[in-house]
C-alpha cells in the first residue's frame, strides 16, 4: 500500500482533483471531522439492494438453482388442461 501524500489548496469552487487515475471510479467520502476526510474507492451496494446480499437470499438463490437439476415431466397439454379444471 502506497502512502503518497500531497498538499493542495482547495479552490473557491470546493473541488479537489484526484487525477485521471481515479476517473470513473466510485468513491465513498467519510467526513470524520471538519479537518479530516477519508476517501475509499470500491463498489458500493445501494441501500435498496442490500437484501440481495444476505445469507438468507444466498440460500434461496441456491435452492432456486437446484430446480435446474430436476428433469421435466412428460405431460401432454390435454392432461395439464384436464387437471387444472375446477371439479364440481
Amino acid at each position: 500500500m502506497s502512502t503518497d501524500s500531497k498538499i493542495v489548496t482547495v479552490p473557491k469552487n470546493g473541488q479537489v482533483c484526484l487525477g485521471k487515475k481515479y476517473a470513473g471510479r466510485h468513491a465513498r467520502l467519510e467526513f470524520l471531522s471538519e479537518n479530516q476526510v477519508v476517501i475509499t474507492f470500491g463498489q458500493f451496494i445501494p441501500a435498496d439492494h442490500t437484501s440481495f446480499f444476505t445469507e438468507e437470499a444466498e440460500k434461496k438463490l441456491k435452492k432456486f438453482g437446484e430446480y435446474e437439476k430436476i428433469p421435466p415431466k412428460n405431460n401432454s397439454v390435454e392432461k395439464l388442461k384436464a387437471s387444472s379444471k375446477v371439479k364440481k
